[in-house]
């Protein structure tokens, strides 16, 4: 049997915040009791991208047809993501009193920390 195209629960919007690329961050509470297999769906789109579509009433396939593809490189594309990261390590090191001079020795460290950190969750 084919997965559903759309995904639905019973929810409403609880928080909005504005995030500093202009995006929103949306806090979306479902109602109590969602079914196991409600959740267990749910849980299965975490990190996805996809569309968010919210109305008052249920929303019929037929509704929504024809979306516009997903634009999946939204990042600053002068900088690749490991430079993007390497900024930002460097920003969090020095905003907790680390030198300059010593940020390569910890840089190295870290990624060394990340990468067991991933290694370690492999699956067998």
């Amino acid at each position: 049997m084919e997965e559903p195209k759309i995904f639905q629960v019973p929810a409403e919007i609880t928080k909005i915040g504005t995030m500093r690329n202009r995006a929103l961050r949306l806090q979306v509470d479902t109602e109590e009791g969602i079914s196991a297999d409600a959740v267990e769906r749910l849980m299965s789109l975490f990190e996805l991208r996809g569309w968010f579509t919210f109305n008052v009433r249920k929303i019929e396939a037929d509704n929504v047809v024809d979306l516009p593809p997903l634009e999946l490189e939204k990042y600053d594309m002068e900088k690749s993501p490991s430079k993007r990261l390497r900024n930002v390590l460097f920003v969090y090191f020095t905003k907790r009193g680390g030198e300059k001079k010593d940020f390569d020795n910890w840089y190295v460290k870290e990624i060394e920390r990340i990468i067991e950190r991933y290694k370690e969750r492999i699956p067998e």
